[in-house]
């Protein structure tokens, strides 16, 4: 999933690989920020992407957190609204780029789709 997730064309951005440290915290504190980078090599922060990591290791799945980062207090602590609509967009690329996933899921996929319950639905994109 990671080849895929990195070959997967981002218009708004880079595609990287790295560690989201992810807790049941909002954190706006530069010296912990520092703090959880050096000790962790952590390139981002969410509250919950360890929630989700948590079920997969509970039903013994792959996980693949991704994330497209919306502000930073080391850059830009305004939040970006846009940014939850481009990370939905490039999910929905990526998903249907995973073979495995779009042989096995595709005719639900776009049952979903007809009905306007799909993932996409009333963004405007990948339909």
């Amino acid at each position: 999933m990671m080849k895929t997730a990195l070959a997967t064309k981002y218009m708004h951005g880079r595609v990287l690989q790295g560690v989201i440290s992810s807790a049941f915290e909002f954190n706006r504190e530069i010296d912990r920020l520092l703090w959880v980078r050096k000790t962790f090599g952590a390139s981002s922060e969410d509250m919950e992407s360890a929630f989700a990591a948590g079920a997969a290791v509970g039903f013994k799945t792959r996980f693949l957190a991704i994330r497209v980062i919306s502000d930073s207090e080391f850059y830009a602590p305004q939040v970006h609204g846009t940014a939850g609509k481009f990370c939905a967009a490039f999910g929905t690329v990526f998903i249907n780029r995973i073979p495995r996933y779009a042989a096995c899921h595709r005719s639900t996929i776009s049952t979903l789709r007809q009905k306007g319950q799909g993932f996409d639905s009333g963004w405007g994109f990948g339909k």
